[in-house]
C-alpha cells in the first residue's frame, strides 16, 4: 500500500482517538451535555471504510459517529462546536453529538434510534440506482441493530432491487450493556446476509489495512453492478456505551485483553459460549491504533520524529477545536424557528380556465400523479400494490406502463422501511410519493414519519430538506372493522415538521396532491376511503395554496369547521337548514398542519358561534385543539362556547348499524346546529 495512504490512515486514527478523549474530558467538565457515545477502539473501521469510499458516495452512520465525520473531512472545530451545541456547529447546534450532518460532503447523518440507518441508506441507494449513477452508499450499524425489523426489511429490498450499498457492521459485541450472546441467536452477523443472497464477510475490525482492503473490494463489486455487500468488522469499544455508562458489566480482564498488544485469542472467541464475565483471563487482542502505528514505523511510512510531529499537530488541532467551540455563540430562537418553519411551494401564475371535467376522486389523484411524474423525473411512486395492481383504490392505475418499475415500485409489506426509503431518496433530491395502503398500517411506519421525515431538517441545521409525500387512505369505511377504520389526524398534528392535508373534493384531491409533490417539506395526505368514488368538477389550472381553508358556503349565523368527509356532510346539513332560515357558514379546513387560523377567525368574527365537526372521537381529538385555540383567539367575539361534534370513544365495530352510530352523520350535525341556534 502506498506510503501516502498509510500516513493518511494513521493521521486519521490518531486524530480520532485524541478528539474522542478530549470530548470525554469536556463532557466531564460539563461543557458537553446530553448523550455522548465515544469510539476509542473502533477507529480502524471508520477510517478504513471511508478512505476506501469515493467523495461522491453517501455515508449514513449511527449515534457513535464523530470519527466518521472527521474522516469524511468535516473540520474538527465544526464537530466540537456541535457537541457544545453552538451556532457554529456543523448543524448549528440543532443536532448535537448523535445527529451530525454535512450535505456538501454527503454525510447524511447520525441517528439516535437503533436500526434507522438502514431505511435511510437504501433510500439513498434507490435514488442512485434510479438515476443510474456510478455512486454507492455506505451504511454503518452496530451488532444490536441486526435484531430490528428494519435490518431484515432493508436487506431484503436492497437485494430485491440490487441496490448499490455497502452494509458495515461495527460489531463491538455489546448492545449498550448486553453482550451479543445474550441478545442474538446468530452471533456471526455476516451469516445473516446469506438469507437475502447478499455476500457477507467477517474481518478483523482492529486492522485498518484489512478493513480498507475489504471495503475497497466490496465497493468495486457494488459499483460494477454486483449488488449489496455486508462486512462484519469485529471490534471493541474501550469505554461504556456512552459517557453515562461506567461499563461495570464488562469484566476487567476482557477490557484488558482487547487493549493489549497480543494476537486475538480463544478467550474472546469463547467457543464454549460461556458468559464472558466468568471466563478466565488469557492472551489478548491488539489495539488498532498501536498496532497500525508500529506497522507504519516498520515499513518506513513514518519515522519516530514524524510520528511525534503528527501527535503534536493533532494535539494542536484538537485544542483549537475546543477553543473554537468555547468562544462560539449560542444559536438563537429566531434561527430555530426559521429552520422549523414549513415552506409552501411556489404557486404557478395560471388562472382558472373554466374548463372543469368531472372526475372521481381517485381519478383526480391519478391525474395529479401522472402530470407531476411527466413534468419531473425525480418523482416516483412506491407502496404496496401500486404498480401491477394499480393501487387499492386505483389511484396509481396505468402509471407502471408509462413510467416503468423504477418510478412505480411495488414494495414488500414493510411499511417502516419503505417509508424510510422514501425519506432517504428525498434526502438525495428525489420526490417520492409513498402510498401506505391504509392509515391503520401507518403505525408501523411512525418511526420513519416522526423520527426521520419530520426531524431531519431540524437535526441537520436546515441543510437537508425532505420533499416526501405519504398518501394514506383512512377513516371509517364500510364494515372494515376496528383495525381498518382508524383516524390518526390528532396524532400527526402533534408532530412538528409535518404538513397534513385532508382533501374532501376531487378538485382538492387533484390540486393538493400536485402541490404536495412540489413542496420541499414532508407532506401527509389523509384520503378518506368513502370519498374515492365521489365525483366533481376539477379545473386543472386551479391550484389554491394547499394549506388555505376554503369557505364552502357563506353564512351569518354559525360557523361550522370540518375537514375530509365531514366537510361534505356539514355542507349538506347547512343546505337543509337554509330552508329553515338558518344561514350556516361551512369552512373546509383542507389542511390540519398548518391550520389557516386567519380564515377561521374571520368567520367567527362574523357569526359569533362555532361548531367543529370531526369523524374521530372527541377525546384529545383534532377538534379539541381547534376549539381551544378559537376560544383563546376569539373569546370576546363569541356569544357561546365553541361546540364540538365527533365520534364515540370506542373502537369501530363491524356491525353496519353500530358502525354508523359511532360517527357523526348529516342528521346529527343538523340537530346540534338547531340546538345552538336556539341558544339552548
Amino acid at each position: 500500500m502506498d506510503r501516502t495512504l498509510l500516513r493518511t490512515l494513521l493521521e486519521d486514527m490518531i486524530l480520532a482517538r485524541a478528539f474522542e478523549e478530549r470530548a470525554a474530558m469536556e463532557y466531564s467538565r460539563g461543557r458537553i451535555g446530553g448523550f455522548l457515545h465515544l469510539y476509542p477502539g473502533e477507529e480502524a473501521i471508520a477510517t478504513g471504510v471511508i478512505r476506501a469510499a469515493e467523495p461522491g458516495d453517501y455515508l449514513v452512520a449511527t449515534y457513535r459517529e464523530h470519527v466518521h465525520a472527521l474522516v469524511r473531512g468535516i473540520p474538527p472545530e465544526r464537530i466540537m462546536a456541535e457537541l457544545f451545541g453552538k451556532a457554529t456547529g456543523i448543524c448549528q447546534g440543532m443536532g448535537g453529538s448523535m445527529h451530525l450532518f454535512d450535505r456538501e460532503r454527503r454525510f447524511m447523518g447520525g441517528y439516535g434510534i437503533v436500526g434507522e440507518t438502514f431505511p435511510v441508506a437504501i433510500g439513498l441507494a434507490y435514488a442512485i440506482a434510479c438515476r443510474r449513477l456510478p455512486e454507492a452508499v455506505v451504511c454503518f450499524f452496530g451488532d444490536g441493530a441486526v435484531n430490528q425489523g428494519t435490518f431484515h426489511e432493508s436487506l431484503n429490498m436492497a437485494a430485491l432491487w440490487n441496490l448499490p450499498i455497502l452494509f458495515v457492521c461495527e460489531n463491538n459485541r455489546y448492545q449498550i450493556g448486553t453482550e451479543i450472546r445474550r441478545h442474538s441467536a446468530v452471533t456471526d452477523v455476516y451469516r445473516r446476509a446469506s438469507a437475502y443472497h447478499i455476500p457477507g464477510h467477517q474481518l478483523d475490525g482492529m486492522d485498518v489495512l484489512a478493513v480498507h482492503t475489504a471495503a475497497g473490494e466490496a465497493l468495486a463489486t457494488i459499483r460494477s453492478g454486483g449488488g449489496p455487500v455486508l462486512l462484519e468488522c469485529l471490534t471493541y469499544r474501550y469505554r461504556g456505551h456512552s459517557m453515562a455508562d461506567p461499563g461495570t458489566y464488562r469484566p476487567a480482564q476482557e477490557i484488558a485483553a482487547w487493549r493489549a498488544r497480543d494476537p486475538l485469542t480463544p478467550l474472546l472467541e469463547n467457543p464454549s459460549g460461556s458468559d464472558p464475565a466468568t471466563a478466565s483471563p488469557g492472551p489478548s487482542a491488539p489495539d488498532a491504533l498501536a498496532r497500525f502505528s508500529d506497522h507504519c514505523l516498520a515499513c518506513g511510512a513514518v519515522g519516530d520524529a514524524t510520528l511525534r510531529a503528527i501527535h503534536e499537530e493533532v494535539k494542536d488541532r484538537v485544542e483549537a477545536a475546543v477553543a473554537f467551540a468555547e468562544t462560539s455563540p449560542e444559536p438563537t430562537m429566531e434561527r430555530l424557528l426559521e429552520i422549523s418553519g414549513l415552506q409552501a411551494p411556489p404557486l404557478p401564475e395560471e388562472t382558472p380556465s373554466g374548463a372543469a371535467p368531472s372526475l372521481l376522486t381517485w381519478q383526480a389523484i391519478n391525474r395529479a400523479l401522472d402530470e407531476e411524474m411527466a413534468r419531473d423525473d425525480s418523482v416516483f411512486v412506491m407502496g404496496e400494490d401500486v404498480a401491477l395492481f394499480g393501487g387499492t383504490y386505483r389511484t396509481t392505475e396505468g402509471l407502471l406502463a408509462t413510467y416503468g418499475d423504477w418510478r412505480v415500485r411495488d414494495t414488500p409489506i414493510s411499511e417502516n422501511s419503505f417509508t424510510g426509503l422514501g425519506v432517504g431518496a428525498a434526502m438525495a433530491g428525489m420526490r417520492p410519493v409513498v402510498e401506505i395502503m391504509t392509515v391503520n398500517f401507518a403505525f408501523m411506519a411512525f418511526d420513519s414519519l416522526i423520527n426521520l421525515a419530520a426531524k431531519i431538517r431540524l437535526m441537520s441545521g436546515g441543510q437537508i430538506r425532505v420533499p416526501l409525500v405519504v398518501r394514506m387512505p383512512g377513516g371509517v369505511a364500510h364494515q372494515l372493522g376496528a383495525q381498518h377504520s382508524q383516524r390518526i389526524d390528532a396524532l400527526l398534528m402533534n408532530v412538528p415538521g409535518l404538513r397534513i392535508l385532508a382533501p374532501s373534493t376531487p378538485q382538492d384531491a387533484y390540486s393538493q396532491t400536485l402541490l404536495a409533490i412540489r413542496s420541499d417539506d414532508p407532506v401527509i395526505v389523509l384520503e378518506h376511503e368513502r370519498l374515492y368514488f365521489d365525483s366533481g368538477p376539477v379545473d386543472l389550472s386551479l391550484l389554491p395554496p394547499m394549506d388555505r381553508a376554503c369557505v364552502r358556503r357563506e353564512g351569518r349565523d354559525i360557523s361550522v369547521i370540518a375537514w375530509s368527509r365531514m366537510a361534505g356532510l356539514s355542507l349538506e346539513a347547512a343546505e337543509l337548514l337554509a330552508k329553515e332560515g338558518l344561514e350556516v357558514e361551512v369552512i373546509d379546513l383542507r389542511s390540519l398542519a398548518p391550520i389557516d387560523w386567519e380564515t377561521l377567525v374571520a368567520s367567527v368574527e362574523k357569526t359569533h358561534r362555532a361548531l367543529v365537526v370531526e369523524e374521530d372521537c372527541l377525546v384529545a381529538g383534532a377538534g379539541a385543539e381547534i376549539a381551544a385555540t378559537l376560544s383563546e383567539r376569539c373569546f370576546p367575539l363569541l356569544d357561546a362556547p365553541v361546540k364540538r361534534l365527533g365520534g364515540l370513544f370506542v373502537s369501530t365495530p363491524f356491525n353496519r348499524t353500530l358502525e354508523d352510530q359511532t360517527i357523526p352523520d348529516t342528521g346529527a350535525i343538523v340537530e346540534l346546529l338547531r340546538t345552538m341556534a336556539s341558544g339552548s
